[in-house]
């Protein structure tokens, strides 16, 4: 008599120290790919960023070309949604909405205004940029008849040889922990955008 073999009907299993030995190999590897993918993240949001100033500095070039070649006004800078010139008088030619809200409190995010990386100010403003009009313009402490002649850039200027009009309120593009290390004008972690319509990252002086 012949007897059939019995099969088990249990199956292999990782043993404990199997598990563990796989559990250190992926955190390992989430530890080791984090800060790529962290730093890819923030590439990202800067080039986007970088993107939202030259959409502004479109903006003022059509204003200057419809308005025989004068800067926009700002009487508060930087800006809030409480005085929010000159993105008021942009809006028109970059097709979008103003930011809605309470000075303060919060305030709905708008592409073009708001830095994706800015998770302070645009909230609480409305506004992620600097204007900075007295860097090219005209400026006297009256309010002269005349604001067409007042409002025209003091001198020509060419690229990044000229002061930014336009530039990150804050360090958005750097680690808050390392804000301290930089102090003005070093611009480190700033995008900076000129009239010409260049865009650059600020580096140190």
């Amino acid at each position: 008599m012949t007897t059939r073999p019995t099969h088990s009907n249990t199956r292999p299993a990782f043993s404990l120290i199997e598990l563990l030995v796989s559990i250190a190999i992926i955190a390992l590897l989430i530890g080791i790919l984090f800060p790529v993918l962290s730093g890819a993240m923030e590439s990202a949001r800067s080039v986007r960023c970088q993107a939202n100033l030259r959409s502004l500095v479109t903006g003022l070039q059509m204003y200057q070309e419809d308005n025989h070649g004068v800067l926009p006004w700002a009487t508060v800078i930087p800006q809030t949604i409480d005085d929010p010139e000159p993105y008021r008088s942009l809006s028109s030619y970059l097709d979008t909405v103003m930011p809605q809200g309470t000075l303060g409190e919060d305030v709905s995010r708008v592409d073009p205004f708001a830095c994706p990386s800015d998770r302070l100010l645009a909230p609480l403003t409305g506004f992620s940029y600097s204007y900075m009009p007295a860097a090219f313009m005209q400026v006297t402490s009256e309010q002269p008849d005349n604001l067409p002649d007042w409002r025209r850039l003091s001198r020509p200027y060419e690229g990044t040889d000229a002061p930014p009009v336009l530039q990150d309120m804050q360090r958005f593009h750097i680690d808050q922990n390392k804000w301290s290390q930089h102090q003005n004008p070093d611009q480190t972690g700033k995008n900076l955008a000129y009239l010409d319509g260049s865009v650059s990252k600020g580096t140190s002086p």
